[in-house]
């Protein structure tokens, strides 16, 4: 049995020999039918020597029977039969019929510009204005079905073309003779195979162009959608014009540039379209000669004069040829590489390259048009690639359920782990404050409290954790470049994780080489997270052996960034089937592990982000229970060394001075929630405040501040009745003579938008909650320096 492939293979090549069969020849000006059966289901195309008289326009009761004749292959371009393209010319041809015929009937294609036939001397057809000078004669495209009806014994058919324009001067097409009803069959039979093809192509054009839209990413569903369109337009557009039965007054110049622009241009799209598909196979230079040559094309044939662009399509046409050729061989190794939809893509690049062979030799006059085999081609090769476009979407929605359905399971285990995280440090606030609400042992308060300050440590580590990832994938993240001495930030890196190292006996250590410079310009705090990070992570799963922090400058061109960290340590490895799930968001290489050692997971996935951030990218090798190795870039130029800040900056380097005059400020605290209310003001009166003024809601902060000057007022965001922003803008709307009081949003609401909505509202600075005595002292010595004794 054969294969759907190899049917189509023998019946394409049947219809192609169907082409070669030659019906009887015209011979000096006669072609003799005679016995010729119109009544069959044949019709004849009359082809064979005309009588031919260049540069005359011959009417029927002109021709001179004693002139010597000059006989000329009917169809023919002049340039093969004279060397010319311009000019005009008759044609005769003399039909012996048998005695009885049916009414009978002519198929006259276009000539590409006018012509006029007379048959027996009456003018039966014609099509624009045939003329002998290039200002009297009009062009025109439009085939033509005419009846002739019967009862003569011959025909005396005079034909009159004219050409100023078009590079093809001459007969191209051939003219068929047949009975009515046959005419009128090929007629319709002609007509639907058209509209078939330019149809389908019409709606997989607007079909896949409305997909691209939902799936912006694919561009080759776009690029296949446009190039549908162009081809639909192609096929209504040249010969044999149906183009013209919607729009009849489109003019003969914009009816030709569009059917070469729509060729060329189609080609252009095609080769974005392979591109997309193909990136890997299809050689850049190719697709780069493609685009010229097919952009120079599309241009000639929108701006420069016609009979430029028609001189030069048969070049295109051997050129589209070996693309198509090329294209076939791209789609054989995408077959061998197994890459997705090759072979749907060889199928039809295989049927369109038959196809155009086909096309092509019917241009060039070597075939005689064959409609089925134009029809049959072109809708099985866009039929193929409508499949390969529709299996690739199918993919891409597989792809996108699968991800989709990762994506939920590997929140859920998130969302179970951090439900893990959190409730165990909340779990020792909570019985450790009953512990210290009953204990009476003034030990056992002082180390139950620092238990409770460990465990809220810990878990506003794993808040801010989240909180970071959120900023950086809302794109909230903010780079603040400065110069950083590496060597003193690495330094100050590896001496805040001694501690725990050496709890672990555990050797850690950093080594710069040489080259790196001394001082580079980055974000110091950025860095310092991304440090903190790895050597956090090496510290946790590391149990014996050794950390090395390792600084050298990058030699990897594949690798973006000219600064390498290396953080490599003798833990207990990855094993390698897990290592691509370090970096994904929500994904943890093990729930268990991470329960046992404790944290978010979300680490090191902030750390690939930052890595990104700062213009270089991260990667991890591993050796399972032997250890792994972090690897991250940046993009730090050198810099001077200059307004040098370490990376420990994003560790405070503050130390709390309790003997500034801060009992002479007056504050007012914006805050509903009591428990808050009471941290604050034991903040505040342990910094030296002694005049400060409870405010439950907005409203009330408002009315006390008319009444009242205020130095400072704290104002929490969200409050019943008037909020923060509002009760802020009230405030700035009513300046007191005496000055304005310094307003400091104290909030829970930690994103960079709510920050931003607090200065726009007119606050002065920002601290997000939970709050902390050495973060108010830092923001109240910036607006109050002179409090000093």
């Amino acid at each position: 049995m054969i294969s759907i492939q190899t049917f189509f293979g023998y019946l394409f090549c049947f219809l192609l020999s169907l082409s070669f069969l030659h019906a009887q020849e015209a011979k000096k000006g006669v072609v003799d039918l005679s016995d010729f059966n119109f009544f069959g289901s044949e019709v004849i195309p009359l082809n064979g020597e005309w009588e031919f008289y260049w540069d005359e326009l011959i009417y029927p009761t002109t021709i001179n029977p004693k002139t010597q004749k000059i006989y000329a292959y009917f169809p023919k371009l002049w340039k093969d039969i004279n060397g010319e393209s311009f000019g005009y010319a008759t044609y005769r041809l003399i039909i012996i019929l048998p005695d009885n015929v049916p009414d009978l009937g002519l198929r006259i294609e276009d000539f590409y510009t006018s012509y006029r036939l007379f048959c027996n001397g009456i003018n039966i057809a014609e099509n624009g204005r045939v003329a002998k000078y290039e200002n009297q004669y009009v062009p025109r495209f439009e085939p033509q079905t005419v009846h002739i009806g019967k009862g003569s014994k011959t025909l005396d058919l005079v034909l009159q073309v004219a050409n100023f324009n078009h590079y093809k001067g001459g007969a191209n097409h051939e003219i068929i003779l047949g009975s009515k009803k046959n005419i009128d069959q090929q007629f319709l039979l002609n007509n639907g195979f058209v509209y078939i093809l330019g149809g389908s192509a019409l709606i997989c054009g607007l079909f896949f162009m409305s997909l691209s839209f939902f799936n912006s990413s694919d561009k080759a569903t776009f690029f296949f959608g446009a190039f549908s369109l162009l081809t639909s337009y192609y096929i209504l557009g040249r010969n044999p014009y149906k183009i013209l039965v919607f729009f009849p007054d489109l003019p003969w110049e914009f009816v030709t540039r569009a059917e070469h622009f729509s060729f060329y241009f189609g080609t252009f799209l095609f080769s974005f379209y392979i591109r997309c598909l193909f990136a890997r196979e299809y050689n850049r230079w190719i697709f780069r000669l493609n685009i010229f040559i097919s952009g120079f094309y599309s241009l000639s044939a929108l701006f420069l004069p016609i009979w430029f662009f028609t001189l030069l399509n048969p070049y295109f046409l051997y050129y589209v040829l070996f693309f198509i050729l090329y294209t076939t061989y791209v789609f054989i190794v995408a077959v061998f590489n197994k890459r997705q939809g090759a072979l749907f893509a060889l199928v039809s690049n295989s049927i369109l390259f038959l196809t155009l062979v086909h096309i092509i030799l019917v241009y060039f006059q070597i075939l005689p048009k064959n409609d089925l085999i134009y029809f049959l081609g072109l809708y099985f090769s866009f039929f193929s690639m409508t499949l390969l476009i529709a299996y690739r979407f199918a993919h891409i929605l597989d792809l996108a359920r699968k991800k989709a359905e990762n994506a939920a399971l590997a929140k859920s285990q998130f969302l179970s782990n951090m439900s893990h995280e959190i409730r165990t440090p909340l779990n020792s606030v909570i019985g450790l404050s009953e512990l210290l609400y009953d204990s009476k042992s003034e030990t056992e308060k002082k180390e139950f409290s620092k238990s409770i300050k460990k465990s809220g440590e810990t878990l506003l580590a794993i808040i801010n954790d989240i909180l970071d990832y959120s900023k950086i994938e809302a794109n909230e993240l903010v780079i603040r470049k400065s110069p950083v001495n590496l060597k003193e930030s690495v330094h100050d890196i590896i001496n805040a994780n001694k501690p725990l190292s050496l709890e672990k006996s555990i050797s850690l250590e950093y080594e710069i080489d040489n080259n790196v410079p001394p001082f580079v310009l980055t974000d110091a705090i950025r860095l310092s997270q991304i440090l903190n990070n790895l050597i956090n992570n090496a510290l946790k799963f590391t149990n014996y052996g050794s950390i090395r922090v390792l600084v050298s400058k990058n030699t990897d061109r594949n690798i973006k960034g000219n600064i390498l960290f290396q953080v490599v340590d003798t833990g207990i490895g990855i094993p390698e089937d897990k290592l691509y799930l370090l970096f994904q968001r929500f994904s943890q290489v093990q729930s268990l592990a991470n329960r046992r050692y404790s944290g978010t997971g979300l680490g090191l996935a902030i750390s690939k982000l930052l890595a990104e951030a700062l213009g270089g990218q991260i990667q991890v090798s591993s050796v399972y229970e032997k250890g792994t190795t972090f690897s991250f870039t940046i993009n730090a130029p050198k810099t001077a060394e200059m307004q040098v800040e370490s990376i420990a900056t994003s560790q405070s380097n503050f130390e709390i001075d309790y003997t500034h005059n801060f009992f002479e400020l007056k504050v007012l605290l914006a805050e509903d929630n009591k428990i808050n209310q009471m941290v604050a003001v034991k903040v505040l009166k342990r910094l030296g405040f002694t005049h400060i003024e409870i405010a439950e809601d907005g409203s009330q902060a408002a009315d006390l501040y008319n009444n009242n000057f205020y130095d400072l007022i704290f104002m929490d965001m969200e409050m019943p009745i008037l909020n923060g922003l509002d009760a802020t803008k009230f405030i700035r709307s009513n300046p007191k003579k005496n000055g304005e009081p310094i307003i400091i949003a104290m909030t829970a609401n930690a994103t960079i938008e709510d920050e931003k909505k607090c200065i726009d509202a007119g606050m002065n600075a920002f601290i997000f909650k939970p709050i902390t005595i050495q973060r108010v002292y830092e923001i109240i010595i910036t607006y109050f320096p002179y409090s000093l004794k």
